[in-house]
């Protein structure tokens, strides 16, 4: 793709399909600066370019100018698309809002996005982060509840689940996910420290080792 973009840029340096390529690419290796300027051509030379309109809010919201990120993806948003892209601009308005700490602007972009793709785990990552911000730790849980049903090995998603139920009394429960995530990767030391925290706290028996004779049969009351 590189290759073909070069080439393309070569003999027309403003063909927006080649700038809008070569500029996904940079802004993908975290060039965002010289991203931009091609994006912005890109976007520029093909303004009903939905894909290219989300790249270069892209860069807006990576160059921190939500304010104008706003602006684009609301003018795109009138535009016909695909639900993959209306998506797209709908969860990168609700993570503009929440970077401006609009809160109410930011849940309802994201809430609307999971109309559209109720699979998109990244939506629930966000939410999850909002929730956790704000303290309601019962939504921030059915968040990390959806993760875990969308991506069941992500361990990362297990522990904050198990934390949180932790948090909110449900011991039980929280010492089943938590279990279940140090089963999956036995070197996760959040999950290994929170899961012998919880097993104390239920009464069973730990060692220095949490979580080893746990897995190997260990709930045994002390």
């Amino acid at each position: 793709m590189q290759a073909l973009c070069k080439k393309a840029l070569a003999l027309d340096p403003d063909y927006p399909q080649a700038c809008r390529e070569w500029g996904s690419l940079l802004l993908e290796d975290g060039k965002g600066e010289v991203a931009g300027a091609y994006l912005e051509k890109a976007w520029s030379e093909g303004e009903e370019d939905v894909p290219a309109g989300i790249l270069y809010a892209l860069h807006l919201i990576a160059s921190k100018r939500e304010s104008e990120a706003i602006q684009l993806l609301q003018d795109l948003a009138g535009k016909e698309m695909s639900p993959r892209e209306r998506t797209s601009i709908l969860f990168n308005l609700g993570r503009c809002y929440r970077r401006l700490r609009n809160t109410t602007e930011a849940v309802g972009h994201l809430r609307r996005a999971l109309e559209v793709d109720p699979g998109y785990v990244q939506i629930f990552k966000e939410l999850f982060s909002i929730y956790m911000e704000s303290e309601d730790l019962r939504a921030a849980l059915e968040c990390s509840e959806k993760i875990t049903m969308i991506q069941p090995g992500n361990v990362e998603a297990m522990n904050d689940m198990g934390v949180l139920l932790f948090t909110l009394g449900r011991k039980e429960e929280a010492f089943e996910v938590l279990k279940t995530a140090v089963a999956l990767n036995g070197s996760f030391r959040d999950a290994l420290e929170n899961l012998q925290q919880v097993a104390e706290s239920l009464g069973f028996r730990t060692d220095l080792e949490p979580a080893r004779n746990l897995l190997s049969g260990g709930n045994e009351r002390g």
